[in-house]
C-alpha cells in the first residue's frame, strides 16, 4: 500500500485528494510516488516542485537510510524510472504544465512535447510547497493559493475524463499551517484601510497585512484526506519523536489516524548522518 515512508511502514488509505501539512521529511514525496507504483501497478507518477535546488539539498540534509541502501537496488530503480520529476518554477509556470499534462493521441503531430504527453496517463500526481511560489508577493490572496490548488484538481479530473484512469492528487505544503493571505488584493485593502484611518484618531496603528487569514481552513476543503505532521513538544521525551495526523474531510474522530515514531540517526561508513525511522 502506499505510504509517506520506506516499505513495513503504516500505509495510507486509498484516496482521491490529500493534502499534507507540517515539517514532513523531504523524502516523503519520494516514497509515496514508490510505494504508489509498487502497489498499484501503475505505469507513471508525477511530482512538481518549484526548486530543485532545495529538494536536492533538503534530500542531502536528510539523507534517508532506506533510500541510501535500497535506492540504487533494482526494483527500486525500476519504480524510480517512472516518476517524472518537474520544476516549474513560479505560478505561472505550474499553471501552463498542468494545462498541458495529457494522454498521447493517434492524431498527435509529431513536435508533441514529450515531458507533457503521457502513453499512458500517471495515476498520482504530487505537488510539493504550493505557498513558496506566494513568498514575498505582496499582491497575492488567498484565491491565488486556492487557484493553484484547483488547478492541479482539474488537471486531475481532465486527465480521468480522458482516460478512465483514476488520478489521485497529493499537495505536501510545510508552509501552510503558517500561511495567511488577504481575501482581497493588499492595494485594494491599502486604501480602504487608508479611508477608514483619516476618519479615525491618528495613534491607532495600521495593520500590516490587513484582511489577513489562515489559507489552511479554506484549502481543506478542496481534499478528502487531511495530513499533518508535528514534532513532539512534551518535556520528557527528545526532539526526534514525531506525529501524524490523518483524517478524512468531513473532521470525524472515528476517520483519524495517527502514526508515532522517532528518528534515529546513524552514522554511515564515511562520517556522514543519516536518518532512520523507528515505529513507536
Amino acid at each position: 500500500m502506499a505510504t509517506l515512508f520506506p516499505p513495513s511502514s503504516p500505509a495510507l488509505p486509498a484516496f482521491r485528494s490529500l493534502i499534507v501539512e507540517g515539517n514532513y521529511h523531504a523524502s516523503a514525496p519520494i516514497h509515496l510516488c514508490l510505494s504508489h507504483l509498487a502497489q498499484s501497478g501503475s505505469k507513471r507518477a508525477i511530482l512538481l516542485l518549484p526548486s530543485r535546488t532545495k529538494f536536492t539539498a533538503a534530500l542531502k540534509k536528510l539523507n534517508d537510510d532506506w533510500l541510501n541502501q535500497h535506492g540504487g537496488e533494482g526494483k527500486c530503480s525500476r519504480l524510480a524510472r517512472h516518476i517524472d520529476i518537474l520544476y516549474p518554477p513560479t505560478p505561472a509556470h505550474l499553471a501552463f504544465l498542468l494545462s498541458m499534462f495529457h494522454q498521447a493521441q493517434d492524431s498527435d503531430k509529431v513536435e508533441f512535447t514529450r515531458k507533457t504527453t503521457f502513453a499512458a496517463v500517471p495515476s498520482l500526481l504530487v505537488l510539493c510547497e504550493l505557498s513558496s511560489y506566494l513568498a514575498g508577493n505582496p499582491d497575492a490572496t488567498i484565491s491565488s493559493y486556492l487557484s493553484m490548488v484547483s488547478q492541479a484538481l482539474s488537471c486531475a479530473s481532465s486527465l480521468l475524463a480522458t482516460s478512465g484512469s483514476t488520478v489521485s492528487l497529493a499537495v505536501f505544503d510545510s508552509g501552510l499551517t503558517d500561511l495567511k493571505l488577504p481575501i482581497l488584493r493588499p492595494v485594494f485593502m491599502q486604501a480602504l484601510e487608508k479611508e477608514r484611518h483619516s476618519t479615525e484618531q491618528p495613534e491607532q496603528k495600521e495593520d500590516p497585512i490587513p484582511n489577513a487569514v489562515p489559507v489552511a481552513f479554506l484549502a481543506h476543503r478542496f481534499f478528502d484526506w487531511i495530513g499533518e505532521f508535528t514534532r513532539d513538544q512534551e518535556s520528557h521525551r527528545p526532539s526526534n519523536f514525531h506525529t501524524f495526523k490523518l483524517r478524512r474531510q468531513p473532521s470525524s474522530n472515528e476517520d483519524e489516524i495517527i502514526w508515532r515514531w522517532r528518528e534515529r540517526q546513524n552514522t554511515t561508513s564515511s562520517g556522514q548522518q543519516s536518518i532512520t525511522f523507528m515505529w513507536i
